[in-house]
């Protein structure tokens, strides 16, 4: 009977090894079908930028297509899609592949990424090795861009005004002085006077009537 159980107990033993073996050797070999190489962790992106998510196969199979996800709880999902019918391009080892990603508009400090290579047999996947960030784009009026709404924008409103700025940009500016993205330090100022504006505005008004009275004058001459 001990005979018995020992060598019973033995092969379970065996067997045991033997299927965690595989099962290792299957989840790293399904890891190493496809890499994830960006965004892979660490990274900041720009909510409603464009940003280029990268992959290569290794090694090739019979891939039909590709598919992208991103979650913003793990790098297990819940998974938001991305794109399910990317073209297939070169399916060779070690071949780039780029996907133009528009990132959210939203603050978010742990997401992830992961890619699908959609095969006639079996599919692979990869996720980000860690997460990133996303922050939102800087509200209208940050002009240069910066991050901040400030000050500084005013400047330029001021100066590009009739060029590359006109009254709604300075409304905009107006709206949004003193926002910032997540990060950005912004300069907390007074909203300065909009002389110039107020200006340009008498001056319309100004050639406003000039142009009246010249057309009145034109009709009382007739």
């Amino acid at each position: 009977m001990f005979a018995f159980s020992r060598d019973l107990l033995r092969a379970c033993r065996t067997s045991c090894v033997a299927r965690t073996l595989a099962i290792a050797f299957v989840a790293s070999g399904a890891q190493a079908h496809v890499t994830l190489d960006a965004p892979n962790g660490g990274e900041t992106l720009i909510g409603g930028s464009i940003f280029p998510v990268e992959w290569h196969p290794d090694p090739a199979h019979d891939t039909e297509r590709w598919a992208l996800w991103y979650s913003t709880e793990s790098a297990s999902g819940p998974w938001n899609v991305i794109d399910l019918d990317i073209e297939l391009g070169d399916p060779s080892t070690g071949s780039i592949h780029l996907y133009d990603w528009t990132v959210p508009d939203m603050d978010d400090s742990d997401v992830w990424v992961r890619v699908m290579q959609d095969n006639v047999g079996e599919d692979y996947f990869d996720v980000s090795d860690a997460s990133f960030q996303i922050t939102a784009a800087a509200p209208t009026g940050d002009f240069n861009g910066d991050g901040m709404v400030d000050a500084v924008d005013y400047t330029l409103w001021r100066d590009g005004l009739g060029t590359t700025y006109d009254v709604s940009d300075y409304l905009a500016w107006r709206d949004n002085f003193g926002s910032s993205i997540p990060g950005a330090v912004a300069e907390i100022a007074p909203t300065p006077e909009p002389t110039n504006l107020l200006a340009l505005s008498w001056v319309f008004v100004g050639l406003a009537m000039a142009m009246r009275r010249r057309k009145g004058w034109s009709n009382c001459v007739r």
